[in-house]
């Protein structure tokens, strides 16, 4: 009986044994699993104000400052002013600053104790964009602790999710239309539109007048080359491929401005190429817009379909690879 007895303790060690360790061991994993997500930085973290004087709020890398006169508010950041849709019934305000890279989300809340208004703003390169407002309220406040209130926010797309948390746990969610992208697009679409400047030719030697290497750029399915120290001039298209760069490719042979075209007869092809063998499909240079007035020229030759290789690789404008900047020269 006793050596059974000491058997079945054994035995009984030995389980509480295994399962402490693994208890152990998936609780370890837990706290890597939560390590990971908070490192992760997929979300917007809190900052925290190094001074805090009621209408100004500053942080290490942002200064807050609400200026309110005649019903009307307006918010100085790092001193710049900006008009805000605020309407403050609330005797208390207070900033809520949450940052993610370049990204940050501005919550302007005024509190008359027994509710908060959220004022929801996206900042970003020095443009603010409102997104909304929310409310919070705790009608029982007097019979219970005040919210202690969190936000967690992200980013999808073109929208801005604020979920909120009440004593640690979820509550009210908000998802606002975020403007800021379609804003960008537009600009983009402008900046892309206006490199299509009829009888503008771009070129890195303006100076040199009716002798200079040029671009000339009409709209997007209408663009030549006019290479002046070889008399070679070559037509092409071109398709827009992300927010500021557009990709060149070879029109086809039989178009006027093309190397073989009727207009220019006594166009000189470069030596050893013969644009029969050559792609319409895949794209000859890249150009990306600096701004209105200047672009990145990046010649990557001819692509032969024969020979599945680039022919022609020196840069037209400088007789290199380097890529170019070149500039609007004055209109003819």
């Amino acid at each position: 009986m006793g050596i059974k007895n000491t058997n079945r303790s054994i035995l009984l060690l030995i389980i509480l044994f295994f399962y402490s360790c693994k208890g152990q061991k998936e609780e370890k994993n837990s706290i890597s699993v939560i390590q990971n997500i908070k490192a992760n930085n997929s979300y917007f973290q809190l900052q925290k104000a190094i001074k805090n004087d009621e209408t100004v709020f500053q942080y290490r890398d942002l200064k807050f400052e609400l200026k309110s006169k005649e019903g009307e508010s307006n918010l100085l950041i790092n001193n710049e002013e900006f008009f805000i849709k605020l309407t403050l019934d609330s005797p208390d305000f207070n900033i809520w600053y949450y940052k993610n890279n370049i990204d940050k989300i501005i919550l302007l809340e005024g509190n008359d104790y027994y509710s908060s208004v959220f004022y929801a703003y996206h900042l970003t390169n020095n443009k603010l964009f409102y997104l909304g407002n929310f409310t919070i309220d705790q009608p029982n406040v007097e019979n219970e602790k005040p919210y202690k209130k969190e936000f967690k926010i992200n980013i999808d797309k073109d929208k801005v999710i604020i979920q909120t948390l009440l004593n640690g746990s979820p509550s009210i969610k908000k998802t606002f239309n975020d403007q800021i992208n379609q804003v960008q697009k537009e600009n983009t679409d402008i900046l892309i539109s206006s490199i299509y400047k009829r009888n503008v030719q771009w070129s890195n030697h303006c100076e040199n007048a009716s002798e200079k290497d040029n671009i000339m750029l009409y709209s997007p399915d209408e663009i030549s080359f006019n290479i002046t120290s070889i008399n070679f001039i070559c037509g092409a298209t071109s398709k827009q491929i992300n927010n500021n760069t557009i990709e060149i490719y070879l029109k086809d042979s039989g178009t006027d401005y093309a190397p073989n075209g009727e207009v220019y007869s006594n166009n000189n092809v470069p030596k050893g190429i013969n644009f029969d063998d050559c792609s319409l499909d895949i794209p000859i240079a890249r150009v990306k817009i600096i701004s209105e007035d200047s672009i990145e020229f990046q010649w990557l030759g001819f692509y032969n379909r024969k020979t599945n290789k680039r022919e022609y690789i020196k840069n037209p404008f400088d007789n290199n690879k380097n890529i170019v900047v070149l500039a609007p020269c004055s209109e003819n």
